[in-house]
C-alpha cells in the first residue's frame, strides 16, 4: 500500500483482530552499532563465539554492507580468505539481551500480549487494546520511531494484518525498511497471490518438492486441497493445508490445565441416537468452558463408561486448534460411533482437552459463508451464557439429549 493509502485507512473496529509483525535485519550487528557508535555507518561482519576458528561463521552483517557479496551463514575463513580487509567483531549477546529487554518495555505501552524471539522478531497483539481505535500507520510510524531513538536499531520492516501469519508475511516483504499492511477483508486475494517462499516454517526438502511441482504461489498450493498435500508432502502437507487457509497451525501452549466435561446419565442406556446427542451436549459443554478460560483444543479425548464400569478412549487431532461447537461436535461423535461397539448400556460420556493452546486470534481467510454463520452464531450464544449460565440457551440437540436422560 502507498502512504496515501496507509494514511486514509481509518481506524479498525475495536475488537476485531490485528497483529503487528516487526522485523531487524541483521539484528545482531544493528546491536553493535546502536551500542558503539564508532561502528555506525561502517561496514562489519558479527561472528558468532565459537572457540574453532574454522567452525566459527558470519551471524549478521552490518547494514552498511553489500550484502550480496557477504551473507550471514558464511564460514569466517572462507570470509578472511575472499575479504582479508573485512572488519569482523565478535557476537555481544549481553548487548542482545539489554536490547531485547528495552524492546520489550516499549511493547508493553501498547500491549500486554506480545512475543520476542532472540532475533529481535516480534510479535504484537493490538486486538481490543487502545491502541487499536487510532490509525494504524500511525501506531507503527510512533512504535518503530521509539526503537530508533530508545534503541538505535535502524532497520525495522513491520507488518500487519488480522491474523498472525498475514501480519508475520507482510513483515517479510516490507524488508529492509519498509511497512506493509494488508487491509480486513483481503487476506485471501493478497496472500493467493504471493510467492510460496513467503510461507513460514517449511524444510528446504518441502520447498524444492514445491518448486518441483511448479507450486510457486499460495493459492496454487491452496488448490491442490489438503487431502492431496498430505498425500503428497506428508506431515508437512498439513502444515502447508493449514498456512495457505491463513493460519500459522503452530499455536503457543499454555500452563492451563487439563480441561474436562462429563455427563452422568442418570440411566444406564443403550439407545444409539439418544447417546449420539448427548455426546453433543458434552460437546456443547466443553466449547462453552474453552471459550469461557480463552482457549482452543488442538485434540479433544473422547471417553464412555459402560454400566459394569469398563471405560473406552479415543483421540481426536485438529488440522488446527478449534474451540468452534461443529467441529469439536463432529469429531467427539465420530469418536463415539468408533467406540460404542458393545450396545450395552452407558453410565456416563466424557471429552476433554489435556493441552489447550491460547488462540491466535487468526480466522481462516477462506472461511466459507456457512462457516462465517457458525463462528457468528457461536460467538452470539458465548454471550448469552457469559450474562447468565450455561443452560439459559440450548441448541435443538441439547434439548433432545436433556429429554432422554
Amino acid at each position: 500500500m502507498t502512504k496515501s493509502q496507509l494514511q486514509n485507512m481509518q481506524p479498525q473496529r475495536r475488537h476485531d483482530p490485528l497483529f503487528i509483525c516487526l522485523r531487524f535485519e541483521n539484528f545482531e550487528a544493528q546491536v553493535v552499532a546502536a551500542y558503539d557508535d564508532s561502528y555506525r555507518g561502517k561496514p562489519f561482519v558479527v561472528a558468532n563465539s565459537g572457540s574453532v576458528e574454522d567452525l566459527a561463521v558470519a551471524v549478521a552483517v552490518s547494514p552498511w554492507v553489500n550484502v550480496s557479496r557477504l551473507l550471514a551463514g558464511c564460514p569466517l575463513h572462507v570470509l578472511r580468505r575472499r575479504y582479508p580487509d573485512v572488519v569482523i567483531v565478535a557476537r555481544a549477546e549481553e548487548l542482545e539481551k539489554a536490547a531485547l529487554g528495552e524492546l520489550a518495555k516499549i511493547y508493553e505501552r501498547y500491549t500486554p500480549a506480545f512475543e520476542i524471539s532472540n532475533h529481535g522478531q516480534s510479535l504484537l497483539d493490538l486486538t481490543a487494546t487502545p491502541s487499536q481505535r487510532s490509525p494504524l500507520c500511525d501506531v507503527i510510524g510512533e512504535i518503530t520511531a521509539t526503537i530508533r531513538s530508545a534503541v538505535g536499531l535502524e532497520q525495522i520492516s513491520a507488518g500487519a494484518g488480522s491474523s498472525v501469519l498475514t501480519a508475520r508475511i507482510m513483515a517479510r516483504l516490507a524488508r529492509p525498511e519498509g511497512v506493509v499492511i494488508c487491509p480486513p477483508g483481503r487476506e485471501a486475494k493478497t496472500l493467493s497471490s504471493l510467492n510460496s517462499s513467503l510461507l513460514p516454517g517449511l524444510s528446504d526438502a518441502c520447498r524444492e518438492q514445491l518448486r518441483r511441482y511448479g507450486l510457486l504461489t499460495i493459492g496454487q498450493i491452496r488448490a491442490v486441497g489438503a487431502a492431496a498435500l498430505v498425500e503428497r508432502f506428508g506431515h508437512e502437507g498439513e502444515l502447508l493445508a493449514a498456512l495457505t487457509s491463513g493460519i500459522d497451525a503452530r499455536p503457543q501452549k499454555t500452563k492451563a490445565a487439563t480441561i474436562a466435561v462429563e455427563q452422568r446419565l442418570e440411566a444406564d442406556i443403550n439407545d444409539t441416537e439418544i447417546l449420539v446427542h448427548t455426546m453433543r451436549l458434552v460437546a456443547d459443554k466443553l466449547c462453552h468452558e474453552l471459550r469461557m478460560r480463552n482457549l482452543t483444543a488442538p485434540k479433544v479425548t473422547a471417553a464412555i463408561k459402560y454400566r459394569d464400569g469398563k471405560t473406552v478412549q479415543k483421540t481426536m487431532t485438529f488440522p488446527a486448534s478449534a474451540d468452534e461447537f461443529d467441529t469439536i461436535a463432529k469429531a467427539a461423535v465420530s469418536a463415539f460411533q468408533a467406540l460404542y461397539i458393545r450396545r450395552v448400556g452407558v453410565r456416563t460420556m466424557s471429552l476433554r482437552v489435556t493441552a489447550p493452546t491460547t488462540p491466535t486470534g487468526q480466522l481462516s481467510l477462506f472461511e466459507t459463508q456457512k462457516e462465517r454463520r457458525q463462528r457468528l452464531l457461536g460467538d452470539a450464544i458465548v454471550k448469552v451464557r457469559r450474562r447468565n449460565v450455561f443452560g439459559a440457551i440450548l441448541s435443538g440437540s441439547d434439548v433432545r439429549a436433556a429429554k432422554g436422560l
